[in-house]
């Protein structure tokens, strides 16, 4: 009902990439990061490399994470940017950092499909395990 609340277009572009409509995502991620900014450009940087789109991603994600020095980026979009880039280390970093920052994201990471890919991974569990989310 808000066309101003960019939270709605974040949850709009994962479930456009749920339904294989990647151009719809884009769009969605696009417009909640002109409503945010930074935080959701992070959610972008996720969409494009998803989409395919590595060389803007990875240049949208370059350009957040050198205005983290003197800005918050959040680490679990970070990490879920990373993850579409196939960068498995970059990902568990960001995702450390997620634990240590208390992240309230980090609590969605073990059902959220971005990050499947990572489930095979042998730091996977342990960092579940650290969260408190595995036995």
């Amino acid at each position: 009902m808000n066309h101003e609340f960019d939270a709605a277009y974040l949850q709009l572009g994962d479930a456009f990439f749920q339904l294989g409509k990647p151009a719809e995502a884009l769009t969605a991620f696009r417009r909640a990061a002109l409503l945010n900014g930074r935080r959701d450009s992070v959610q972008l940087a996720y969409a494009l490399a998803a989409s395919g789109q590595r060389a803007e991603a990875k240049s949208l994600l370059a350009s957040l994470l050198s205005a983290s020095r003197h800005a918050y980026v959040p680490p679990v979009p970070v990490a879920r940017a990373y993850v579409a880039l196939g960068d498995a280390d970059a990902a568990f970093m960001w995702l450390s950092r997620g634990i240590t920052e208390h992240a309230g994201a980090m609590r969605t990471i073990k059902v959220s499909p971005a990050f499947d890919p990572l489930h095979a991974d042998p730091r996977w569990s342990p960092l579940l395990r650290q969260m408190g989310l595995e036995p």
